[in-house]
C-alpha cells in the first residue's frame, strides 16, 4: 500500500503564501472591490460638486518693531511674531478692520474665517480670509492688514505723546521748585548753612531737569512705523475649497481601501474550509477523516459518539479515520500522534477522544494525554476526575503510574491535564520530563495527545517536535483558509510531520480514503 504523508522540505514552502492568498482574494472579489470604490467615488463627487465654493484672499505684512530707535540692529529681537499673530486675530483688530472695510454685510463671518500665519525666522504675517464671495474675501484680508498696521502705529504715537507729556509735566514741576528756592535764597544770609542747603538742592534739581530735557528728543525719534503691506490682498480667481481633484483622488483611494476591507472581511466570513478537497489543497496533506455534524451530540448529556451512538454515522466516520490512521502508522511507524487545530472550539479534543476510543475498540492499547493545559476537557468527556494529571507528573509531584487513569473502554488509559500549578505550562511541555513521559508511554500501541490550538499558544509547536506525526482538525463551520495557511506557516520551520487533516462538523460526510492523488514517495 502506498501512503499519503506530508514530509516537510528543508526550506519553508509557504513563505509567500500570504501574498498569494491576498492576491487570490483580490481576484475573487474584484467586482465587489470595484463596486465599493465606484460607490465611494460617486458619493465624493456628489459631495464635492454640490458644495458652495470657498475663496481665500491673502495679504502679506512686513512687521517692524515700534517704540525703538530706528538705528538699532536686529529689530527681530524686539518682536514676538506669535504675539503679533494673536493681535491680528483679536477682537480689537476685528473691530478696527470692520471700520476700515466699510459697509460689508456680516463682517463677523469674515472674522471667523480669518487665519494668521507667521513663518519661522521671519518678520512676515500672512493674513488670510476665506469667504464664498471672492470680493468679500479680498476686502476682508486687506482690511485686517490695514487695521493691524494702523492700530500699531496709533498705539506707538499715543505712547510717545503720553511719555512726552509726562516728561514736560515733570520738567514744569522742577521749574516751580527751582523758582521757590530762588525766592527762599533771597531771604537768607549768604554763605549761611541754610543758604548752602538751598543752593545744593537747586543744583540737584537743575541736573534732573537737564536729564529730562535730554529725553524729549530721544522719545521724539522713536519709531512709529509698524510695518507695511508687502503684498496686498488680491481678488482670488479660483476657489480653494472644494479641491475637486484632491477630493476625488481621496474618495477613490478611500473607496478602494474600504472595498478591500469588505472583500477580506467577506472572505474571512465565507472562506471556510468545508470539504476534504479544500483542506488537502490548502494543507498539502491528505484528509484522513471527515466527521459529520450530529445534532444529537450537541446535547449536554452526550459525550462520545463512539460510546453514546456507536452505530451512528458519526461513529462510522471515526472508524474511517481510525482505518486511515492505522494505514499511515503501519507504513511510517507512527506511534505518537498530536491532535491539534488552528483555532479554539474546532473539536480537536472530541476527535482525539473518539479516535482513541476507536483505536482501543480495534484492539490497540492507547494512552490519551490531555496536553491542552489552558482549556482541558478530556476528563469531562470521560467523566473522570482531574485531581492528578500531566502537570503533577511533569512537576514531579506524582508518578506517571498514579496519574494514568483507566477508562470504561478496555485498552484505553487517560492522562488528564491535572490541576493548574504555578509552573509555566509551556515550559513544562517543552521540558525533558515531557519527552520522558512519551517514552514511558511508548509501550502502548498509540499515544494520542490533545494539544492546544496552534494559533493561540506555542505549546502545540513544542509538542509537534516530540511526536511522530500531527493531525490537524478544522471546523467546516468556522475554520478559514487563512487560519489553516497561518498554521502551516508556523509548522513549516519546525521538525514536525503533518500526517493529514480532519474536517469536523461537515453537513454531509462521505467516506475518506487515501487515494493516489495524495501519494508521496516513501
Amino acid at each position: 500500500m502506498t501512503i499519503s504523508v506530508q514530509v516537510p522540505p528543508d526550506e519553508p514552502r509557504y513563505a509567500d503564501v500570504e501574498i498569494r492568498e491576498i492576491l487570490a482574494t483580490v481576484v475573487r472579489r474584484k467586482w465587489l472591490i470595484l463596486a465599493v470604490t465606484v460607490i465611494f467615488l460617486g458619493l465624493t463627487a456628489v459631495y464635492t460638486f454640490t458644495r458652495v465654493p470657498t475663496y481665500a484672499a491673502q495679504a502679506v505684512v512686513l512687521v517692524k518693531p515700534i517704540l525703538v530707535n530706528s538705528f538699532e540692529m536686529d529689530p527681530r529681537s524686539q518682536i514676538s511674531m506669535e504675539t503679533e499673530a494673536e493681535l491680528v486675530a483679536s477682537g480689537v483688530i476685528a473691530a478696527a478692520a470692520a471700520e476700515v472695510a466699510g459697509p460689508i454685510e456680516d463682517f463677523d463671518d469674515l472674522a471667523e474665517n480669518l487665519s494668521v500665519n507667521a513663518p519661522e525666522e521671519s518678520q512676515i504675517l500672512e493674513i488670510t480670509v476665506s469667504d464664498r464671495n471672492p470680493i468679500r474675501a479680498q476686502r476682508g484680508a486687506q482690511a485686517f492688514a490695514e487695521a493691524y498696521l494702523r492700530f500699531k502705529s496709533e498705539q506707538a504715537i499715543t505712547t510717545i505723546e503720553q511719555n512726552a507729556e509726562a516728561l514736560r509735566d515733570e520738567i514744569a514741576q522742577i521749574n516751580r521748585e527751582i523758582a521757590q528756592i530762588n525766592r527762599d535764597l533771597a531771604l537768607v544770609a549768604r554763605d549761611s548753612v541754610e543758604w548752602k542747603d538751598l543752593t545744593d538742592r537747586r543744583a540737584g534739581l537743575n541736573t534732573s531737569r537737564l536729564a529730562l530735557e535730554n529725553q524729549l528728543p530721544t522719545i521724539a525719534i522713536l519709531s512709529t512705523d509698524a510695518g507695511q503691506i508687502v503684498r496686498p490682498a488680491e481678488v482670488p480667481t479660483s476657489p480653494t475649497s472644494p479641491n475637486k481633484r484632491l477630493n476625488l483622488l481621496v474618495g477613490g483611494i478611500f473607496g478602494l481601501l474600504i472595498g478591500l476591507g469588505v472583500a477580506f472581511l467577506m472572505e474571512q466570513l465565507s472562506g471556510r474550509v468545508e470539504t476534504a478537497a479544500e483542506l488537502e489543497l490548502i494543507l498539502g496533506a491528505p484528509t484522513l477523516g471527515v466527521i459529520p455534524r450530529a445534532a444529537s451530540l450537541r446535547r449536554r448529556s452526550a459525550r462520545l459518539a463512539m460510546i453514546e451512538v456507536p452505530s451512528g454515522p458519526t461513529a462510522e466516520a471515526y472508524r474511517g479515520l481510525r482505518t486511515n490512521i492505522l494505514a499511515v502508522s503501519q507504513r511510517l511507524e507512527v506511534k505518537s500522534l498530536l491532535v491539534t487545530s488552528a483555532g479554539i472550539g474546532e473539536g480537536k479534543s472530541t476527535i482525539a477522544a473518539n479516535l482513541s476510543v476507536a483505536l482501543a475498540q480495534a484492539g490497540r492499547s492507547v494512552v490519551l494525554i490531555s496536553g491542552d493545559l489552558h482549556r482541558p476537557s478530556l476528563h469531562t468527556l470521560f467523566g473522570i476526575g482531574n485531581e492528578r494529571g500531566l502537570t503533577q507528573v511533569l512537576g514531579e509531584f506524582v508518578s506517571l503510574e498514579k496519574a494514568l487513569t483507566d477508562t470504561d473502554t478496555e485498552g484505553l488509559k487517560l492522562l488528564p491535564s491535572g490541576p493548574l500549578t504555578e509552573l509555566d505550562g509551556s515550559a513544562l511541555l517543552q521540558s525533558y520530563g515531557m519527552r520522558n513521559v512519551l517514552e514511558r508511554c511508548s509501550n502502548a500501541d498509540f499515544v494520542v495527545i490533545d494539544g492546544p490550538p496552534i494559533s493561540f499558544v506555542a505549546d502545540s509547536l513544542s509538542l509537534g517536535q516530540l511526536v511522530d506525526g500531527i493531525l490537524l482538525v478544522v471546523d467546516a463551520m468556522k475554520s478559514t483558509r487563512a487560519a489553516v495557511l497561518r498554521t502551516q506557516q508556523q509548522l513549516g520551520p519546525l521538525d514536525a510531520r503533518v500526517l493529514g487533516g480532519v474536517v469536523n462538523r461537515v453537513r454531509r460526510a462521505v467516506p475518506t480514503y487515501i487515494g493516489k492523488s495524495q501519494v508521496v514517495p516513501s
